[in-house]
């Protein structure tokens, strides 16, 4: 009686593995991602990258080495934005960066962002609506001094726009009081602007319409 069930039980494992089920994919179409920011009466700045699935070697390894990752920047576009009848061309400044220091920030005017990848020939276009600047009400800075480091720590509050859903990204760059001007062939590493952390609040955060 061991011994039967024994290969009975051998079995029912060796019948448990399934065949292998192939999966007839399509192939997969690289597109443009965008990525912009403005900084208030400064600059107008866009990221092109060409998209990746994760079926790729470096996507299902979760790994790319640095030539992968400049094989993502797009450095081949014709970059336009349109607004209030005029059109400006963003100058690359960078591979994958596209700048403008002086397309006006009309508030509460469209704007049309156009990318032509002239080697591909892919368009894309999108339009969006120049919001007003949300300032600051408080911003705080405090020193942290220890035997090791130093620490900046900085407390700020600002108003929520009341009668919408808002979001709001925080940005807190580490200056460089030897740079005068925005570092835009290395804008997010070094220089005058260097990015420390960067964190979105939603107003549903928001204590009596302040955040």
């Amino acid at each position: 009686m061991k011994r039967l069930v024994f290969i009975l039980m051998i079995s029912a494992i060796v019948g448990c593995q399934p065949d292998p089920i192939p999966i007839d994919l399509p192939e997969y179409e690289e597109k443009i991602t965008v990525a912009s920011r403005i900084f208030p009466s400064t600059i107008m700045i866009v990221g092109l990258t060409n998209s990746f699935t994760l079926l790729s070697e470096s996507g299902y390894s979760g790994q790319a080495d640095s030539s992968f990752i400049a094989s993502l920047l797009l450095d081949s576009a014709f970059v336009t934005v349109e607004y209030s009848g005029f059109t400006d061309t963003l100058l690359n400044t960078a591979p994958g960066i596209y700048s403008s220091f002086t397309t006006p920030q009309i508030i509460n005017t469209d704007y049309t962002l156009r990318v032509l990848d002239y080697r591909t020939g892919r368009r894309i276009s999108s339009t969006t609506t120049m919001l007003p600047q949300v300032e600051f009400d408080v911003v705080q800075p405090t020193a942290v001094l220890n035997e090791l480091d130093t620490m900046v720590k900085v407390e700020f509050s600002f108003s929520d726009i009341p009668n919408q859903n808002n979001y709001y990204l925080v940005n807190v760059y580490k200056e460089d009081f030897l740079a005068q001007l925005l570092d835009v062939n290395d804008f997010f590493e070094q220089g005058s602007n260097r990015l420390v952390s960067s964190k979105v609040y939603a107003d549903i955060e928001a204590n009596d319409g302040v955040i």
